[in-house]
């Protein structure tokens, strides 16, 4: 793998771009099997300067990924590549905490954060859609529940987005006033269901059965929500096994009333065409 493409991986860790080159480059050293560099031969080997390369040593060095040992001069070795990896993920998992912990505060300042007016809009400029790329599971869970909270809802679901979206639902604290769902399914022998109301998680939901696939959308009366899905491998602990799970990864809001409504026309299709 070429140290651009290794380095653009790394950077997915949380470290800058010059971050990364540079730890990769201490991993090449590490790797040729001598114990460490000085700043001025790493300075030398990254082009950087050398002020440059030393906040990165001492940046480094601070994460945990680097060993400074002491003499004249001092000396940089990374450690263990499966140390440093299990470290920076360690940093992530924080941060992710950190941001949860916070989504509650941040969200109520903003819902009171004082208006400001401006100017009306043309009738041609309302016309066009408001459209929003939502990522990250914490901003796309706060969206959906508060679009779908007290609404009559149409929904598309298949085999990566159930689990999801029902339990989203599960955990709101004003249920929608109804849910149809579509059932999308690539499996024929898939048979519609005994009942056409179907308890799941204390809800009732209306059901049916479309054999086909179709991307998930949840549509309220005045928006539409398409949600992405991805599926990831984890590795809770450095022995224990790999495990797969599905889980959301972007969501599109789109709110306009001439859209909704063909969507809604569609959506009729579909529950037409399933069983």
């Amino acid at each position: 793998m070429p140290d651009s493409e290794l380095s653009s991986q790394l950077v997915s860790f949380g470290l800058t771009r010059q971050e990364a080159e540079v730890f990769v480059l201490l991993n090449r050293v590490r790797n040729s099997g001598a114990t460490g560099v000085t700043g001025g031969s790493a300075a030398e080997l990254t082009r950087l300067g050398r002020v440059r390369t030393y906040q990165i040593l001492q940046r480094l060095a601070g994460l945990g990924l680097v060993e400074v040992e002491p003499g004249r001069p001092r000396r940089y070795a990374t450690v263990a590549p499966q140390v440093g990896m299990r470290r920076l993920v360690a940093l992530q998992e924080t941060r992710l905490t950190d941001l949860s912990l916070m989504e509650a505060e941040v969200s109520e300042r903003l819902s009171k954060a004082s208006p400001i007016r401006t100017e009306p809009l043309g009738d041609e400029r309302k016309e066009k859609a408001s459209t929003t790329l939502l990522r990250g599971i914490s901003n796309i869970q706060t969206v959906a529940r508060r679009a779908m909270e007290g609404q009559e809802l149409r929904i598309v679901l298949n085999e990566d987005s159930e689990d999801h979206i029902t339990t989203t639902v599960r955990y709101m604290s004003h249920k929608p006033r109804s849910a149809r769902v579509i059932f999308a399914t690539a499996n024929r022998e898939q048979r519609a269901f005994e009942s056409p109301e179907l308890e799941i998680g204390g809800y009732t939901y209306r059901v049916r059965v479309f054999h086909g696939e179709l991307p998930t959308v949840v549509i309220t009366r005045n928006q539409c929500l398409f949600f992405v899905y991805a599926t990831r491998r984890r590795r809770p602990k450095p022995l224990s096994p790999v495990t797969v799970s599905t889980v959301v990864s972007d969501c599109v809001t789109v709110e306009n009333p001439r859209f909704v409504a063909q969507m809604g026309t569609v959506y009729e299709s579909f529950w037409k065409a399933s069983k």
